[in-house]
């Protein structure tokens, strides 16, 4: 204040204020000027819904600025820790704070509705003879909710796009569990032929029968080619005479011991080979014939033919030959193809034939 010859007439006298510090004081430029630090504090707000509409929310608030600063505008660090339950139309929640210079506070809040109320410190001050802090707060807050899609069995199609929406089923079938149109037991987003019953392996696809021949493609070798059920579905190859002579070239070294019917060991290899023959006929049917020579009686001759046909074909059974392909039959000594009078002769006549049965 620079004029000191101011009465306090002059004062009453003014229109305003304003015209009384224009008129009676001359406005000088200081020439300083007042530097303050704006309150910067980091705010940290995390909310966990542990389950259904229960929560627990952590806020703080950590000052940046150090309150021994000359320009510092201080921010109270604050630490608040606040369980609650919330529905759509009432909250409870009850918030436990730790707050600089005040020191620790509960509290607690209401919300019906629209309406809520609170405070973050009266249960601490109806409790405490020391508390240094007390609020209140009231207020409106209007929820604008949003309706939430219908999903009734939980199959994540809504219902108003769920086909059927009582019943589970993937979305891309519309809500509707797969069927099962031609009852396979292929499920028809599964089954390749949904209209034809089919095995589970094929797809639910009924399995092929390209050449017609009654055998089906995947059991058929010669799938393009008519054959039969015996050939795996190919064609039967004619036994020709080369062969016939060849099985009868194998039979003729078949050796038994003397007068009985037990297959010698070194004959093995020759049966096998006869074996490998009969398989590349399979539906070809052969008579298996025993033959002796004249040396003893007629009925022992006879059973022992008899006996040694029923030891090849038994032999050939178990080596991978069908049974009902083949018959034993002994004729004796009743077909020599050689004298009997002199060795050479009966070494012939004691053999075994394969024939083809026509």
């Amino acid at each position: 204040m620079t004029n000191s010859n101011i009465s306090e007439e002059d004062f009453d006298n003014a229109e305003d204020f304003g015209s009384f510090l224009r008129n009676f004081y001359t406005l000088q430029d200081s020439g300083r000027g007042v530097k303050l630090d704006l309150p910067t504090a980091v705010h940290v707000n995390a909310d966990w819904n542990i389950n259904n509409a229960f929560y627990i929310n952590l806020n703080t608030d950590v000052s940046l600025i150090s309150k021994s600063r000359k320009t510092a505008n201080y921010i109270w660090n604050t630490v608040s820790l606040t369980p609650r339950y919330e529905s759509k139309w009432f909250g409870f929640y009850l918030p436990f704070s730790v707050i600089e210079k005040s020191g620790f506070r509960i509290g607690a809040g209401l919300r019906a509705g629209p309406l809520y109320i609170g405070s973050g410190s009266v249960i601490s001050a109806v409790l405490s003879d020391n508390n240094k802090e007390a609020d209140v707060y009231a207020g409106l807050k209007i929820s604008l909710f949003k309706n939430e899609a219908k999903d009734k069995d939980g199959d994540g199609v809504i219902d108003k796009d769920d086909e059927c929406p009582k019943t589970l089923g993937p979305v891309e079938n519309k809500g509707c569990p797969w069927g099962d149109q031609d009852g396979d037991g292929v499920l028809d987003n599964e089954d390749e032929c949904p209209s034809e019953v089919g095995p589970v392996e094929n797809n639910g696809c009924p399995w092929k029968d390209t050449d017609g021949d009654g055998v089906l493609d995947k059991d058929d070798k010669c799938k393009y080619d008519a054959g039969t059920v015996a050939n795996m579905g190919c064609p039967e190859v004619e036994i020709t005479e080369e062969v016939q002579k060849a099985l009868n070239d194998f039979a003729k070294v078949i050796l038994f011991n003397h007068g009985k019917s037990e297959i010698k060991e070194e004959s093995h290899e020759v049966l096998n080979e006869i074996v490998k023959i009969l398989n590349a006929y399979p539906s070809a049917k052969f008579s298996i014939e025993g033959h002796t020579d004249s040396i003893g009686s007629y009925a022992f001759n006879q059973k022992l033919s008899e006996e040694r046909a029923q030891s090849v074909l038994d032999f050939l059974v178990e080596n991978g030959v069908d049974a009902s392909r083949l018959k034993a039959v002994g004729y004796g000594e009743r077909r020599p193809i050689a004298t009997n009078m002199y060795k050479p002769g009966r070494a012939q006549n004691r053999r075994v034939e394969i024939n083809l049965v026509k």
